[in-house]
């Protein structure tokens, strides 16, 4: 039988988590909800769940401490955290983003991108500990190698990160306004 929720190393989370600004968790929320599917035999839409996850992060969320509790598998953690913190930066990113294309709001704002995709990796990192756990692979043994999909990501991420960080120093320095962007 699957484990019901998707287990991955620490350290692979943490590379295709940062190395992809946070994309992966599209890819992430797909996978558990794919895994819970297999698990109850049943369809969860994955696909569906992950392009709207704000909208299933609880029950995601309660998915996995109703699983703890029957596999007596309990690490400590804090459900309502990880929902509230993520809807709540889902909340404030999108609009911040749709502002920042429509130049309704200063592009020094790009700078509060940073801040809101360390936060979301770590309420993502908490529940991939807790997920890990309640499968009875702690320490995401089962997935840990880099796979060549991985790589690929991952240098698409690296393009990511250069287009993100080139953008943050023209703001800085003052040059957006001047190249015509």
């Amino acid at each position: 039988m699957p484990e019901p929720f998707y287990v991955v190393s620490m350290g692979k989370f943490t590379v295709l988590f940062l190395a992809t600004l946070g994309y992966y968790s599209i890819y992430w929320f797909y996978k558990n909800w794919s895994q819970i599917g297999k698990y109850q035999d049943r369809n969860t839409y994955p696909i569906l769940r992950a392009a709207f996850s704000i909208f299933f992060v609880p029950q995601l969320s309660k998915e996995l401490t109703t699983y703890q509790q029957q596999s007596q598998r309990t690490y400590h953690w804090k459900p309502a955290v990880f929902v509230l913190g993520y809807i709540g930066l889902v909340m404030l990113s999108l609009p911040l983003s749709f502002a920042l294309v429509n130049k309704s709001i200063s592009l020094g704002w790009v700078w509060l991108q940073m801040p809101v995709l360390v936060i979301q990796y770590y309420l993502t990192y908490q529940f991939q500990l807790v997920a890990n756990h309640a499968c009875a692979d702690p320490f995401g043994k089962e997935n840990e190698k880099f796979t060549p999909a991985n790589h690929a990501w991952i240098i698409v991420g690296m393009v990511l990160w250069f287009d993100q960080l080139k953008l943050l120093y023209l703001v800085s320095t003052g040059q957006y306004d001047q190249i015509g962007l």
